[in-house]
């Protein structure tokens, strides 16, 4: 500001020099955004996925991986599909390709039965009861009529029933659509009211029309080599372990390090086994799990829901309480009463094939893979039968 004295007194007026410092830095920014739209109009195309749903591009909850099954089940009668939608223990999110469970499972069906089988994960790291029931009825919707020579395998694990795991009820909330309708569903997980008109509108505008905000996946994944947090937490572990800030950095990175080599202690996952009582109001997890069986019992497809196997070793007594008994015994009962097959893991896999609490080793998986494969085989003998 210039400062002035008119009649004793100090005036400040506006300068025409400090406006101009003030303003460059916002319009030099608006040029090289306008420069990089551009850029990106000339040099690409944009990501069709986009275009087709601007607010979820790449799809909520393994949309693009449903897509590619209801188009592989066009053709009826086909191979037989098995449906893995569970946790980040039978995704197997922590192994790379061609060590998880449907990377296993399917030679060990095909040598059992003679027969194609397909496996198809469908599952996500962190489903609670309300996200596997949602994603039931997406599936319902997308395949409609063509479920036949479907069999669906679901998970359950026990730390989604303790106080830790309590909130929020529901970990992929854009599947919530799915679940609408029903009020006291609604209110039970405290599902957001849908997104206006007007703001719905304004997103799918900017998407369309602006590549930077429309392909702003697509950007980040190309920067940074991969889903854009993955990535970048990976690439600053590496420098921090280039730079000796992290001793030891890669060894704890492997997958397949057993948990006797990464330092663990049963007190690191002692909020993951404090669990609410299973009749408790706040056992929503439990509310959902009922609800989740009530439908698969009514659903008249070919399923099992599995329970995760836990890593006793490492967590001692906070896997042998009477509440983590008490929690097992629920899960159980509450599909047994809906007369829904079901298969306890736990205590059936070494705690040397453990990288943690609950998630396995390739070992593991394919120790896993190999229980699934003994529980499946009959099941899909049957279903084969049935369908002729």
């Amino acid at each position: 500001m210039a400062r002035q004295e008119e009649l004793g007194a100090v005036v400040l007026r506006p300068d025409p020099g400090e406006r101009r410092r003030v303003l460059l830095p916002l319009v030099c920014c608006g040029l090289w955004l306008l420069l990089l739209e551009g850029l990106l109009r000339l040099l690409t195309s944009p990501d069709p996925r986009v275009l087709h749903d601007p607010l979820h591009p790449y799809g909520c909850f393994q949309e693009e991986r449903l897509a590619q099954l209801v188009a592989a089940r066009q053709d009826q009668p086909g191979p037989l599909d098995v449906v893995l939608l569970g946790d980040s223990v039978l995704s197997s999110v922590n192994n790379p390709p061609g060590e998880r469970i449907e990377d296993l499972l399917p030679a060990r069906l095909q040598a059992a039965l003679g027969t194609p089988v397909r496996v198809w994960n469908l599952g996500q790291g962190g489903v609670r009861a309300a996200d596997q029931l949602a994603a039931l009825r997406q599936m319902e919707a997308a395949l409609g009529a063509r479920r036949q020579k479907l069999f669906v395998v679901l998970s359950s694990n026990v730390v989604f029933f303790s106080r830790r795991h309590r909130s929020p009820p529901m970990l992929y909330p854009c599947l919530g659509s799915y679940l609408r309708g029903d009020r006291e569903l609604e209110a039970l997980l405290r599902l957001p009211p849908p997104a206006p008109a007007l703001e719905r509108y304004l997103a799918e505008w900017l998407a369309r029309h602006l590549f930077l905000f429309g392909q702003r996946r697509r950007l980040a994944e190309a920067l940074l080599g991969g889903p854009p947090r993955e990535a970048l937490r990976e690439r600053l572990l590496q420098g921090l372990a280039h730079l000796g800030l992290r001793p030891g950095g890669d060894a704890t990175t492997d997958p397949n390090l057993p948990w006797t080599g990464r330092g663990l202690r049963a007190e690191q996952f002692r909020a993951s086994y404090d669990f609410i009582p299973p009749e408790s109001p706040e056992a929503i997890n439990h509310l959902m799990t009922r609800r989740l069986a009530r439908h698969l019992a009514g659903w008249g497809q070919a399923a099992l829901v599995v329970l995760m196997p836990q890593n006793h070793g490492l967590l001692g007594p906070l896997a042998d309480g009477a509440a983590y008994h008490a929690t097992v015994a629920a899960i159980a009962r509450t599909f047994a009463e809906a007369a829904v097959p079901f298969r306890s893991y736990d205590g059936l896999v070494a705690d040397s094939l453990f990288t943690d609490a609950d998630h396995l080793t390739a070992q593991g998986n394919q120790r896993l893979a190999e229980l699934l494969a003994e529980d499946l085989v009959p099941r899909l003998r049957a279903l084969m039968g049935e369908g002729g």
